[in-house]
């Protein structure tokens, strides 16, 4: 009796010890296919919009343009003529003009940002 109580143990430590490990396993494998908020954020979404420039904060090589969208977002346009495809694009607004752009959507303290590539 005192024989099968010993192996009945050694196996049940033996398959708790094959479970722990295959769990352990199991975490590596979904860690390393699975992404952080941080990398899906990183993902470049290529959007492109228009909308009425509510406000513009000018820079040393182009200007950031808040666009108010019809659906009541606001997006911040940075507008630069390195950041364009063609430079030649390039065009200043003013308040209250109308802005239509493709670009680069991104997010910065959850604001909604758009790297300016082409100006339509």
């Amino acid at each position: 009796m005192n024989r099968k109580l010993v192996l009945t143990f050694a196996v049940a430590v033996f398959m708790t010890a094959i479970s722990c490990e295959s769990k352990n396993n199991n975490k590596e494998a979904n860690a390393q296919t699975t992404e952080s908020p941080k990398e899906q954020s990183d993902k470049k979404i290529t959007r492109t919009i228009t909308g009425l420039v509510s406000a513009v904060q000018m820079g040393k090589d182009g200007y950031t343009a808040k666009l108010l969208m019809p659906t009541g977002e606001i997006i911040s346009v940075t507008v630069s003529r390195v950041n364009l495809k063609d430079p030649q694009q390039y065009k200043e607004v003013k308040e209250q003009d109308i802005l239509s752009v493709t670009g680069e959507q991104w997010e910065m303290e959850k604001e909604i940002q758009l790297t300016a590539r082409e100006i339509h």
